[in-house]
């Protein structure tokens, strides 16, 4: 059991990558591997993940605009499309104030995907 989930494990970080190669191997490995993994890896995609998070995340979840039991990929969306409106560098031309409202903002969107990574990470 300790091999397959070595592999699964492998499979995972290959298939959350931002990488595309990695996530390409990631894809070619999941149809090749034996029916054991297999059924694993259709067991993990199906139940969806079902967690108590301290009330810290939940705030960060909020900060993130997801639900109070997103999953790891949804936060990361949610991040990478706030970051992509509030980046500073987009309010190069705007006035001061609007410069230190993007700042202020992408810090506290920063601080929240911090906060939700790490918990991630610990589950």
């Amino acid at each position: 059991m300790g091999q397959i989930l070595d592999r699964i494990s492998r499979l995972a970080k290959a298939y959350w990558s931002d990488n595309a190669s990695d996530y390409d191997w990631a894809e070619r490995a999941m149809a090749s591997e034996d029916d054991e993994l297999r059924s694993i890896i259709d067991d993990l995609n199906r139940e969806p993940l079902t967690h108590s998070a301290p009330p810290y995340v939940i705030e960060a979840l909020e900060v993130l605009g997801c639900a109070s039991n997103a999953t790891e990929p949804e936060a990361r969306a949610s991040y990478r499309k706030l970051m992509s409106q509030w980046h500073p560098d987009k309010y190069v031309s705007a006035g001061p104030e609007e410069q230190e409202a993007a700042k202020i903002k992408s810090r506290e969107i920063n601080a929240a995907y911090v906060i939700v990574k790490s918990y991630f990470v610990e589950l």
